[in-house]
């Protein structure tokens, strides 16, 4: 069977769904979203910290594959909290009671920041221009 040669490496998937979950979570100029908008927000997170796993994993495959055993499971370890952040969202959206996730929404608000994770320009200055000078 031929290999499968990706365009986009683990990484670069990995920054770019974590940049779509930091624009999803940032506040919409147009107010507060209802219910149902607030349903469908927490489920593109849920998609999107799928991808990040997904993207983790085969990231330490590859290592492993490599023989880079500590290395493989150190990087496991500092990613280990996406699927658990994944699946408190889900059960709040399951619930149907998305106020439920306000706190796990805060704390993955603040591992983005920690991780650096910029905005794209264009949300960037629409972030700042809501702010205010």
């Amino acid at each position: 069977m031929p290999r499968v040669i990706r365009p986009q490496s683990p990484a670069t998937t990995r920054q770019a769904a974590l940049r779509r979950i930091r624009a999803t979570l940032q506040p919409s100029p147009a107010g507060p979203a209802g219910p149902l908008g607030e349903r469908d927000r927490l489920l593109s997170v849920c998609e999107q910290l799928s991808l990040v796993a997904e993207s983790v994993e085969e990231t330490a495959l590859a290592w492993e594959q490599r023989g880079y055993w500590a290395k493989a499971d150190g990087f496991r370890r500092e990613w280990s909290w996406v699927e658990p952040t994944r699946d408190t969202l889900h059960a709040a959206i399951l619930t149907e009671a998305p106020g439920e996730a306000d706190p796990c929404v805060a704390a993955l608000l603040v591992r983005l920041i920690q991780l650096g994770v910029e905005l794209h320009s264009g949300t960037q200055a629409a972030a700042r221009k809501q702010l205010g000078p």
